[in-house]
């Protein structure tokens, strides 16, 4: 039983904190792409920035070119990118199922809250000021995450694997 809910509470906070670093990643390319003067020079740092989160070949697999709308895409919304926030966010909350019982409330209702708005959005929908405003909310939800984990969950063995799991992403 420890070791089901040691796994799951693991790859829970490691989904949660990869979906925020991804987030955080393709700010940092999406802002350096638009001060770009050269030719060429938006995609060389977005392709830069799917390298620094390890998905650049699943990228170049597409055949899609890597610009801004692409990119933002397969970052934000491919259900094939095992690290797009997407897949991050919907193995995040089939993790939390599985351990619902070692969750607090607080901890389950940001999981499944997160899960059901990001499901409803339409990535059509999602440019320029859009795209920002998602990946500050996927930030936020990451943070609501933690302040719920921190403030509500036993100092049990399942919150020292939720830690464990938060730490070894940040890591990789």
């Amino acid at each position: 039983m420890l070791g089901r809910t040691a796994q799951n509470m693991f790859w829970l906070s490691r989904y949660i904190e990869r979906a925020e670093n991804m987030a955080r990643m393709l700010e940092v390319g999406y802002r350096m792409s638009l001060t770009s003067r050269r030719e060429g020079g938006a995609s060389e740092h977005l392709v830069s920035m799917m390298q620094a989160a390890e998905v650049d070949d699943l990228f170049e697999a597409t055949g899609l070119p890597a610009d801004v709308a692409s990119v933002s895409h397969f970052m934000m919304f491919e259900p094939t990118n095992p690290s797009s926030v997407y897949s991050c966010l919907l193995s995040a909350r089939t993790n939390a199922r599985s351990v619902r019982t070692a969750l607090t409330t607080e901890v389950w209702e940001t999981i499944n809250a997160a899960w059901l708005e990001y499901a409803q959005l339409k990535p059509r929908d999602i440019t320029g000021g859009r795209l920002q405003e998602l990946l500050q909310r996927v930030k936020e939800i990451s943070a609501q995450f933690r302040g719920a984990m921190l403030g509500t969950i036993l100092r049990d063995a399942g919150y020292a694997f939720s830690q464990i799991g938060s730490y070894v992403e940040r890591a990789d």
